[in-house]
């Protein structure tokens, strides 16, 4: 094994670990101990040179990767400028997505409506056969529509192409109440899997592919996450449990001491899971292995959580906060009330207060960088949604906001 390169190394993890610049994703080789160092951001040497703002650096010593990179804590967030705002005509209860250069937002009593995202014009219109929307889901050939009557898939050249789509009914039973993948779509081949109160379902969206339904083992919400090379199946009653994502034969089932804080959502990056148990208490589950680790970090009133490779990030009643899964404390961000889940971009955190500002800031600094500007006049109903160098943000009553992106500078989005 060889030693660590950092002067002020711990000593307690002296290995090695290959990752990628946070800017250009140039291949990197750090010591796991960086993060304890506070070293927050690693950056080739080209990018580097683009930073334009004051910054604290390391150079690891003794390493003969010394003179391809630089450790840096640094802030590295774009510059967010209002664009265009709309008001759709009805209200916005579940979570909008983008694809295909467009916007397709649920829209309560209209089904959905497409938008076009370079001039945020409306270009089609989708009535739901499947009553109110819960999610939305795209694959290359389907927009996908999951309501109260089950679960559609509607041709996405009929839809863009603005003539009469074709319906075809996947399932004609409601998935179960839960904020997070309510809609998980597997490609190649294409499969969308869903949870309703009984069961898994697994529905091929090409012909001659088999379809699965595996009993689900608890009872209330559910939540359901693509994690490493299967999904797992977060339930309310405490039942964790993963499945082989092509045929749905459960592989591994925990129960962990408390129930899940459903309306906390799921999170995943990789084979590991990240969800909030009803103390507040942050939990880790290795889809591979099904092994569960309660962390010691506490969120108490938690809203909405998502991850990046090295931190998760949790809003709710006391803010925004981030941790190491492994750490033994979470760093509060910013202290202002969140109601949705937060955005996580290569280098930017966004999320919406309760008061319906949009704060972004860098992923990697301190709390006290965060920017905040005005966004919706209302209630935030959906979490930020990035379309090509733009975000948008919507309200339970239908107002979107649209900011440009400035990434001027080598700024990590």
């Amino acid at each position: 094994m060889q030693s660590c390169p950092y002067v002020n190394c711990i000593g307690q993890l002296a290995e090695r670990e290959s990752g990628h610049c946070t800017a250009c994703d140039q291949d990197l080789v750090w010591c796991l101990c960086g993060t304890a160092n506070r070293v927050l951001a690693r950056f080739c040497r080209q990018c580097r040179s683009r930073l334009r703002t004051p910054h604290e650096w390391r150079l690891p010593k003794g390493d003969p990767s010394a003179s391809n990179f630089l450790a840096l804590s640094v802030p590295f967030a774009p510059t967010v400028t209002e664009w265009r705002r709309i008001d759709l005509p009805g209200e916005l209860r579940a979570q909008f997505v983008y694809g295909h250069r467009h916007l397709f937002f649920p829209v309560r009593n209209e089904g959905v409506l497409v938008y076009r995202e370079r001039d945020l014009q409306p270009v089609a219109r989708v009535p739901s056969r499947s009553g109110h929307i819960q999610a939305l889901a795209l694959t290359d050939e389907f927009l996908l529509v999951a309501g109260t009557g089950g679960i559609e898939a509607v041709p996405l050249d009929q839809v863009l192409g603005r003539t009469a789509p074709t319906v075809r009914i996947l399932l004609g039973t409601p998935l179960v109440q839960g904020r997070g993948p309510a809609l998980v779509v597997l490609e190649s081949p294409q499969i969308a899997c869903a949870v309703t109160e009984s069961a898994v379902h697994g529905i091929p969206l090409q012909a001659g592919e088999p379809a699965f339904e595996t009993p689900r083992i608890g009872q209330g919400g559910a939540l359901l996450v693509r994690a490493g090379e299967g999904l797992v199946v977060v339930e309310e009653s405490g039942d964790v449990w993963g499945l082989q994502a092509r045929t749905g034969a459960r592989l591994w089932h925990e129960h962990i001491k408390n129930t899940v804080r459903i309306r906390a959502g799921v999170a995943a990056w990789q084979d590991r899971v990240y969800f909030i148990d009803s103390d507040g208490t942050l939990v880790m589950v290795h889809a591979g292995r099904g092994v569960h680790l309660p962390t010691s970090h506490l969120f108490g009133d938690a809203n909405g959580l998502a991850c990046n490779e090295q931190y998760v990030f949790v809003t709710g009643s006391r803010g925004l906060d981030r941790c190491i899964p492994a750490g033994p404390y979470a760093a509060p961000m910013t202290g202002h009330v969140m109601v949705t889940p937060p955005l996580v971009t290569r280098g930017t955190v966004f999320a919406v207060t309760g008061q319906g500002e949009l704060l972004y800031t860098d992923a990697l600094a301190q709390g006290e960088r965060h920017r905040l500007i005005n966004g919706v006049t209302d209630t935030p109903s959906t979490s930020p949604v990035l379309a090509g160098k733009r975000i948008y943000i919507g309200s339970e009553r239908g107002e979107v906001v649209a900011y440009d992106l400035d990434t001027a500078g080598g700024a990590a989005v």
